[in-house]
C-alpha cells in the first residue's frame, strides 16, 4: 500500500526492506537504489530536493520517508540511475527519484484493502485526489490518503521464557505467548 511498495515492484534496482524490532525503520524504511546507502539517493519532488528524515539508521543513515507522499497526488516517477552523479553532485551516488505531482482537473479516488495468508496484518488504505484550476492560469491540486496496517506476529516463545513458565506453573498467566513479539507494528498514516 505504501509509496516505496509500489516503487520496488516497478524499478529493479531498488530495494526497501521491512524490518521487524528496529527501532524507527519499522515505521521509517530506507529505500536503497543500486544497493547503496540510502542516503546515497536524490528525491525530488517536482525537481525540487525532498528533505530527509529526522529517523537515523542502525548504519547511521538517513532516507527520505517516501511512504508519507500519498500515491494519489503523483502523476508520474522519473528515476535516473547512471550519470545522476555528474548532473546532481554527491547527493546522488545511488541515483535520483523525481516525482511528478498530478496537475489535471477533477476527482479520482480508490480503496483497498489487503491481508498476509497468516491472517494478520490487515491493511486498509482509501486516497483522494482533486484537482482544480485557479483563475490566471493557475493551478490546485489536494490529496487526502488514509492508511490503517494492523500488526504482524511471526514469533515463537523464547526458550527461556518457556522454561520459566515450566519452573513457575503458577506464573503462566503473568507471561506473554510470545513475550517477544517478531513483526510489524501496528501503523496508521493520514
Amino acid at each position: 500500500p505504501e509509496l516505496t511498495d509500489k516503487l520496488m515492484m516497478d524499478i529493479p534496482s531498488f530495494n526497501v526492506q521491512r524490518l521487524p524490532l528496529s527501532e524507527t525503520t519499522s515505521f521509517i524504511r530506507p529505500a536503497r537504489l543500486r544497493n547503496l546507502s540510502p542516503d546515497h539517493t536524490l528525491v525530488l519532488i517536482n525537481g525540487k530536493r525532498q528533505h530527509r528524515t529526522a529517523g537515523i539508521t542502525s548504519a547511521a543513515t538517513q532516507a527520505v520517508d517516501l511512504a508519507q507522499i500519498p500515491a494519489s497526488a503523483i502523476q508520474r516517477i522519473e528515476v535516473l540511475r547512471d550519470g545522476a552523479s555528474a548532473q546532481y553532485g554527491s547527493d546522488a551516488i545511488a541515483g535520483v527519484i523525481n516525482l511528478i505531482l498530478k496537475r489535471r482537473v477533477g476527482v479520482e479516488g480508490y480503496a483497498n484493502m489487503s491481508q498476509y495468508f497468516e491472517g494478520d496484518g490487515t491493511t486498509r488504505q482509501a486516497g483522494l485526489n482533486y484537482g482544480f484550476a485557479l483563475p490566471k492560469q493557475g493551478f490546485m491540486n489536494l490529496s487526502l490518503e488514509y492508511t490503517k496496517g494492523d500488526r504482524t506476529s511471526r514469533a515463537i516463545q523464547r526458550p527461556d521464557a518457556a522454561a520459566y513458565v515450566l519452573a513457575f506453573p503458577d506464573r503462566a498467566k503473568y507471561v506473554a505467548n510470545p513475550v517477544q513479539p517478531w513483526g510489524q507494528p501496528d501503523r496508521e498514516t493520514r
